[in-house]
C-alpha cells in the first residue's frame, strides 16, 4: 500500500500532461473541435487517448504543486494547441475560399447557418464545409492526427526543454492558408473579372441595357460553371495540403 501511495504522483503525473496535449489537440483540431462537438465527448476521446498513450510516455517526477508543474502544464497545452492549429489551417483555406468565391459571384448576402461554429456564413463556404468534413474522414485524418499527437511523446517527450517550433514558422504557415486559398479561387476571380470588364464595354456602347441585372446573372451562372468545373480537384488539393503539413512536424 507504501508503495502505491508512493508511485501515485508519477502515475497521476503521467497521465495528467499526455491528456492536456491530446485534450488541446482535439479541442483546436478541425471537425472534432467544432462547437457542434460536445465539451463532454471532447474530454472522454481525451481520456480514452491518454491511457492509450501511456506506455509510451516517460516517467516524470515532478512535484505537481510546484510553479515547473504550472509551467509544463502550459508546455503541454501550447504543443497541442499548435498540432491541432496546424490541421484547422487547412480547413480555413476552403472557408477562406468559399467567401472568396461567394463575393466573386455576387452571393455574399445568401448566408445561411454554419454548424461548425455557429455562426453564419455563405452558401459556398457552407459547401466547402460539407466537402471538407467528408474528405476529413475519407482521407482518415482523425487517425493521422491521433497517430501524430501520440507518437509526439517520443519524438517531443514531456519536459524535454527543448524549442519545438519556431514563431515564424507557425506565422509563414498562416500567410500559406491565405495564399492558398486566393491561389484556388483565382480562375473564378479572372473569369467574373472580365465578365465585369465585358458589362463595363457594353454599358458604354449601349447604355440603354440594364447591366445590373444582365451583369448579375451573367456573372453567377459563370461562377457556377467554375465551380462545378474546380470541385472534381477539390480532393486532390485537401491531399496535396495535408501532405504539406506533415512534412513541417516529420521534416
Amino acid at each position: 500500500m507504501e508503495e502505491l501511495l508512493v508511485s501515485l504522483p508519477v502515475l497521476v503525473g503521467k497521465f495528467f500532461w499526455p491528456f492536456c496535449r491530446i485534450l488541446s489537440a482535439i479541442s483546436i483540431a478541425p471537425v472534432m473541435g467544432d462547437i457542434a462537438v460536445p465539451i463532454r465527448f471532447r474530454i472522454a476521446m481525451a481520456f480514452a487517448l491518454t491511457l492509450v498513450a501511456m506506455p509510451v510516455v516517460d516517467n516524470i517526477n515532478i512535484n505537481a504543486f510546484s510553479l515547473q508543474a504550472i509551467t509544463l502544464i502550459f508546455e503541454q497545452i501550447l504543443i497541442g494547441f499548435i498540432f491541432g492549429f496546424a490541421f484547422f489551417l487547412v480547413t480555413s483555406v476552403f472557408s477562406m475560399l468559399g467567401y472568396y468565391i461567394s463575393s466573386q459571384m455576387g452571393l455574399s448576402m445568401a448566408m445561411m447557418n454554419d454548424p461548425g461554429n455557429q455562426n453564419s456564413s455563405t452558401v459556398i463556404a457552407s459547401i466547402f464545409y460539407v466537402f471538407n468534413t467528408l474528405l476529413f474522414f475519407s482521407y482518415d485524418i482523425h487517425l493521422l492526427i491521433t497517430n501524430l499527437v501520440i507518437s509526439s511523446f517520443q519524438n517531443w517527450p514531456i519536459n524535454s526543454n527543448g524549442t519545438f517550433f519556431s514563431i515564424s514558422l507557425i506565422v509563414n504557415q498562416i500567410g500559406w492558408s491565405f495564399s492558398a486559398a486566393l491561389l484556388l479561387a483565382t480562375p473564378i476571380v479572372f473569369g467574373t473579372l472580365v465578365v465585369q470588364i465585358g458589362m463595363g464595354i457594353l454599358t458604354r456602347a449601349t447604355p440603354t441595357i440594364n447591366i445590373f441585372s444582365l451583369g448579375f446573372s451573367i456573372t453567377l451562372l459563370l461562377g457556377l460553371f467554375l465551380l462545378g468545373l474546380q470541385i472534381p480537384s477539390i480532393s486532390g488539393h485537401y491531399q496535396q495540403m495535408t501532405n504539406h503539413i506533415l512534412t513541417i512536424f516529420l521534416s
